[in-house]
């Protein structure tokens, strides 16, 4: 079978309490069959990864001179 990938680039659209939230929000009970990717702002992985959310694998990304 196939795997699946659903992956999301948050870029600059939440603050650290969003992120948690919206982890939280999509962490389900998921088959082996999907992976689900979340790439949150740098300065709020170490938090979200000290959560230990199962079934998501987490990413980073950099920093931007923009305000949005």
């Amino acid at each position: 079978m196939r795997l699946t990938i659903i992956a999301g680039n948050w870029k600059m659209n939440c603050v650290k309490d969003e992120a948690k939230l919206l982890v939280e929000a999509i962490n389900s009970p998921l088959n082996e069959q999907v992976l689900v990717l979340v790439f949150p702002p740098i300065l709020y992985l170490e938090g979200l990864i000290a959560n230990e959310v199962s079934g998501i694998k987490f990413g980073a990304q950099n920093f931007s001179q923009y305000d949005s």
